[in-house]
């Protein structure tokens, strides 16, 4: 959604964003596609003083797999953010500051960019999730397996020493 500023740059009536974002193409680093519920975007563009300012918020549910037991789940995603924006380019670095070229502000981009920086770089379906087992690949949430511990990997080979010496 593009939103042409220039009455606001201008001073004008403040401008009102309520629409949803179809993300659901959008593969994220590590192959997964989190995006399968709309995304739902509010805010509002106002000039104070001069000063143009951007509140927002965009919120949605990702469909996710769990890193550790593999379980697909859900979680809400509720991201806020505010920008200052600007028709002029700053000599200044600037995260906050966005410079609209053409008093236009692409919100499509920006909110895409701040949903991509917010998802965590591990999805746990709890907390406490202890996984998979490494040998027979059993959800160890729903109990334990059968597997015969074997101790640590380090040890395996003194243990085959001992059992050649008896």
């Amino acid at each position: 959604m593009l939103v042409n500023l220039k009455d606001v740059f201008a001073g004008g009536a403040p401008v009102d964003i309520d629409y949803t974002l179809d993300l659901s193409q959008l593969e994220v680093p590590g192959g997964t596609f989190p995006f399968a519920e709309a995304v739902r975007v509010l805010g509002r563009i106002e000039n104070h003083a001069g000063v143009v300012t951007l509140e927002a918020e965009a919120q949605t549910m990702l469909h996710v797999i769990c890193d550790r037991c593999l379980s697909p789940f859900k979680r809400n995603l509720h991201i806020p953010f505010q920008n200052i924006l600007t028709d002029q380019q700053l000599d200044k670095e600037n995260d906050h500051i966005l410079v609209c070229m053409g008093q236009v502000l692409d919100m499509d981009l920006l909110v895409t960019t701040n949903l991509v920086l917010a998802l965590p770089m591990k999805e746990l379906c709890r907390p406490d999730c202890k996984g998979i087992c490494p040998r027979c690949g059993k959800d160890l949430n729903s109990g334990p397996c059968n597997c015969k511990p074997e101790g640590h990997p380090a040890f395996l080979k003194l243990k085959e020493l001992l059992e050649d010496e008896q």
